[in-house]
């Protein structure tokens, strides 16, 4: 890609069910700010994770950089 970084060094942070789709689609990571507790509409698709809230991001983020 035009950044040199591979699917799996791409995460996306989606704020919407159609957001995940497409992105887990593309086959890119995904954390899906669920901030409406709406239901994932093919689990097919779903959020590698899902937070409730942006602050839920940090606890991802510390996971990711070990």
């Amino acid at each position: 890609g035009t950044l040199g970084l591979s699917a799996d060094q791409v995460l996306h942070v989606a704020g919407s069910t159609t957001d995940v789709i497409g992105t887990k689609a593309a086959g890119l990571h995904c954390v899906w700010v669920n901030r409406q507790h709406d239901r994932v509409w093919d689990e097919r698709y779903a959020a590698d994770e899902e937070v409730e809230d942006v602050r839920g991001l940090l606890s991802v983020m510390s996971v990711a950089a070990r």
